[in-house]
């Protein structure tokens, strides 16, 4: 089944990444988005100095002000994205299908401009268009290889899982770059509406218990989920790491063009 009709696409070629940071770029691993030197994008004046290109010289400028003056440009470099789904047993279901989605739209988003997508699994995959999507859709399960991320040099790195283990320090290898955190949730974690005795089953161990569940117990699970989210906000924040919360039922378009647009993920 495809991921996006035609009119979605369309809509994403409007938009692109941004980068707040130094991060990893398609041709220079460590430079700026910009650099000066490259195509014709103004970037600033400078003085001229001797072995500098004539042609540079701004010569109405200098008519002015009686003092030479060259143009210095700005090229701005393609991005490369490093794009993580967590495909672990909890984001099994509507979770992971729309973890897969979400993925898929931003990579489509970071190609269209141009960039690079390194699809991380079992292997990291550089890949853009048509072969992303398949990589996407028929993606294995597993967890996210987040302690591999240190390999790249300041990535620009887009996490997408429901962040229930506590994998806080793995993601201190993407350190130095720029990193954005989607927690994907279902609708049922985040307002479960499970009343009287239940089967709860543990997707990552298995585990299965039975226990009443009543408006006590309701009111306990929502202090932890929101001690656990303020845990990871607190943490995002002083790294300066992006954190989004969604729902698994939310449009994608709601999410790229409220939460990440309004966060600065993309622009």
């Amino acid at each position: 089944m495809a991921l996006f009709d035609e009119d979605f696409l369309k809509r994403l070629e409007a938009l692109r990444l941004a980068a707040r940071r130094r991060v990893g770029t398609v041709r220079e691993g460590d430079r700026l988005t910009t650099k000066r030197g490259g195509a014709a994008l103004f970037h600033s004046y400078r003085p001229y100095v001797q072995g500098d290109d004539v042609r540079l010289i701004d010569w109405p400028l200098y008519a002015r002000l009686g003092q030479l003056f060259v143009k210095e440009s700005a090229r701005e470099e393609a991005l490369r994205l490093h794009l993580v789904i967590d495909a672990s047993p909890s984001m099994r279901g509507a979770k992971l299908e729309f973890a897969k989605r979400l993925g898929a739209a931003i990579g489509l988003i970071a190609a269209g401009d141009g960039g690079e997508v390194v699809l991380w699994g079992e292997a990291p995959r550089t890949l853009s268009g048509d072969a992303l999507l398949r990589a996407i859709e028929t993606m294995p399960g597993g967890p996210p290889p987040l302690k591999r991320l240190k390999t790249a040099t300041r990535p620009l790195a887009v996490v997408i899982s429901d962040f229930w283990d506590d994998v806080r320090a793995d993601l201190a290898a993407a350190s130095g770059g720029q990193l954005s955190l989607i927690r994907v949730l279902g609708r049922d974690e985040i307002d479960p509406p499970a009343r009287g005795m239940v089967r709860l089953a543990d997707s990552e161990t298995r585990e299965v218990v039975d226990r009443f569940v009543g408006d006590e117990e309701l009111k306990a699970y929502r202090r932890l989920l929101e001690e656990d989210e303020r845990g990871w906000r607190e943490w995002a924040h002083q790294r300066e790491v992006t954190f989004v919360r969604c729902a698994a039922d939310e449009p994608i378009e709601k999410v790229l063009m409220l939460y990440l647009r309004g966060e600065g993920v993309i622009e």
